[in-house]
Formats: C-alpha cells, sequence, structure tokens
C-alpha cells in the first residue's frame, strides 16, 4: 500500500496541473489492492472449522474461484489502468524523468 501512495505522490510532481492520470492510476493500485484482498475469499472458506460438512466436489471449485480471482487481480488493474496510465503520464513532455 505504502508503495502505492508513494507512487502516487511521485507522478502528482511529474504531472503537474490536475493530476488526472495520476488519479487514474491511484485507483488502479487501489482496486487492484481490493481484488486481491477480495481473492482469497474462496481459500479462507475452505478453512473455515465449520467446513467439514461440505461436499467434497465444492474444494475444486472453491480453489479455481480463487485463482480465477487472483489472476483477474494481477492482470486487470496494473495492466489494464496502471501501466497505461504511467506510461502515457512519463512520456508526455516537460514531465519530468524518473529517477
Amino acid at each position: 500500500m505504502s508503495r502505492i501512495t508513494s507512487l502516487r505522490s511521485f507522478l502528482i510532481r511529474a504531472e503537474g496541473g490536475t493530476g488526472r492520470l495520476s488519479t487514474l492510476a491511484f485507483a488502479a493500485g487501489i482496486v487492484g489492492y481490493g481484488l486481491q484482498v477480495v481473492s482469497q475469499a474462496p481459500q479462507v472458506t475452505l478453512t473455515l472449522p465449520g467446513q467439514a460438512d461440505r461436499q467434497p466436489e465444492s474444494a475444486p471449485l472453491l480453489t479455481d474461484l480463487g485463482y480465477v480471482m487472483v489472476t483477474f487481480a494481477n492482470l486487470l488493474a496494473p495492466v489494464v489502468w496502471l501501466v497505461p496510465a504511467v506510461t502515457v503520464m512519463l512520456r508526455r513532455p516537460g514531465t519530468g524523468r524518473l529517477r
């Protein structure tokens, strides 16, 4: 979480103006972070004490659901929103450079 906030402050300084792209990149990081937390729910469900009477067929389903959610969280937020926003901003003239 601290990396996302540090990235936001760096991007706002580099972008200047309204900071619209910086806000978009920050929001993408927060969404990705939230998706990471939520994607652990199917795995945690399998470890709860009251799950002993659950049907054995549901375990692979929950495991696969968790895998799909983790993949979605790792690809959607960073690749679709965060990386393009940072790339566009750093390619704009006068925004500085990475140090």
